[in-house]
């Protein structure tokens, strides 16, 4: 069997395994998702009543969509949602060996998406009604296609690359952040064929565009502006940046109540009446004014956002039971430690696309958490980039095992 074929059995198998273990089949979790998704079927629109009116902009703009779709296809089965995101973890977890492949070779490949194949944070999400599998699927599909980019790239290519990529700024849009950087660091790079190069991000940024319009043509229709793909970027905006704020979605008291329950009364009765965008606006505004307030508050929780993002906050666990959150901490800080070995290794690399590959994740791993870093930070939102930290993950674990048993070991295709 092929080694791609072969993760992705394992991966389907595993969240499988988990899924029946965690009786998500006849428990589900849902989320605010399953509300959307059932208000479309029922031709209500992508609506999600929330703070006193409907919001037809809440969250992901594909995951609700994607889910509709499904239910009509099923009469509603929640249980075929869950088979699918098991199909699209399966196809993370090929999408992560291709592009380990193209750096290092099969060995490091094969077990670096066997890493995120067992990734304990996948496992447990692809069992909820939550988009955050298709996040980190489209994630890294944007990243391996963007490698692939050159100045030579015809521009039918390029275009393609485009509309993946606003696919998932559809879904997550902080992964806006990384597109933007590596477009400058593309073109940087690109001393000898610039024009060429310009003309390629060009057409990926128009793919992006072309992608994004319907939802952006949606909320024009329905508000004579054009709204940002969704309006509770407003609320989360407020709740990593006002007084008092944790930084995470839950206070830092005992016991932790979430952040918005804590909003003030300008914020409860002056939104009042208001509709999604209204009151996106008046989140928007609070912030702001905190932020020109408290200008030290804001950097220091902007930094200490991004330390919960890459290590753990307070509150991290608090809705998995203590004995999860333990073990996951201690896996943690052995895979964390291990990708800092391979991400230096795959740094110093020899070959340029191995090195390319090690800058441009850095510039996805920096760009994704600072994005994050300005709203709020749970321990979900590394889970979209860990799979692929896995690949340096891999690689460091060789690089230590061929220190301590190096006839067994074979060099790193690097």
């Amino acid at each position: 069997m092929k080694p791609s074929l072969l993760i992705a059995a394992i991966a389907f198998a595993a969240s499988l395994t988990t899924t029946l273990a965690l009786h998500r089949f006849t428990s589900p979790d849902r989320w605010e998702y399953s509300t959307i998704a059932q208000n479309i079927v029922e031709g209500k629109g992508a609506n999600y009543p929330w703070l006193g009116t409907n919001y037809y902009f809440y969250g992901s703009a594909l995951y609700p969509r994607l889910m509709a779709g499904v239910f009509r296809l099923t009469g509603g089965s929640e249980a075929a949602v869950l088979i699918l995101q098991m199909a699209l973890f399966a196809g993370l977890c090929v999408a992560i060996y291709f592009i380990a492949l193209r750096w290092f070779g099969t060995a490091v490949a094969a077990s670096g998406a066997l890493l995120a194949a067992l990734h304990p944070g996948s496992l447990v999400f692809v069992g909820r009604l939550h988009d955050q599998i298709l996040d980190a699927l489209l994630i890294t599909v944007t990243f391996g296609l963007l490698l692939l980019v050159r100045p030579s790239t015809r521009l039918s290519a390029a275009l393609l690359v485009g509309l993946v990529s606003g696919l998932a700024a559809a879904t997550r849009g902080t992964v806006l952040i990384f597109c933007v950087l590596w477009a400058f660091w593309f073109v940087a790079r690109a001393r000898r064929c610039r024009p060429a190069a310009l003309r390629v991000v060009t057409v990926i940024a128009m793919g992006g565009v072309v992608m994004l319009a319907p939802f952006l043509a949606d909320g024009f229709r329905k508000y004579g502006e054009i709204v940002p793909l969704r309006t509770d970027n407003g609320v989360n905006f407020w709740v990593g940046n006002h007084d008092n704020a944790s930084g995470t979605s839950y206070t830092l008291n005992d016991p932790p109540v979430a952040e918005i329950a804590t909003r003030p009364v300008s914020l409860v009765a002056g939104i009042d009446g208001m509709n999604e965008v209204e009151q996106s606006r008046a989140f928007n505004h609070a912030a702001v004014e905190f932020i020109q307030s408290h200008p030290g508050e804001f950097v220091r929780l902007f930094f200490k956002k991004l330390e919960y993002f890459w290590w753990f906050s307070p509150r991290s666990g608090l809705l998995y039971p203590v004995q999860w959150t333990l073990l996951y901490k201690l896996y943690y800080s052995v895979i964390l430690t291990l990708a800092v070995i391979g991400l230096g290794v795959a740094w110093r690399s020899p070959r340029p696309v191995t090195r390319a590959g090690a800058q441009s994740f850095v510039l996805l791993a920096a760009g994704v958490s600072a994005a994050q870093a300005l709203f709020y930070v749970d321990g979900r939102h590394r889970w979209e980039l860990e799979p692929l930290l896995l690949v340096f993950t891999a690689v460091g674990l060789a690089t230590v095992l061929r220190v301590f048993i190096p006839p067994q070991i074979p060099e790193i295709d690097a």
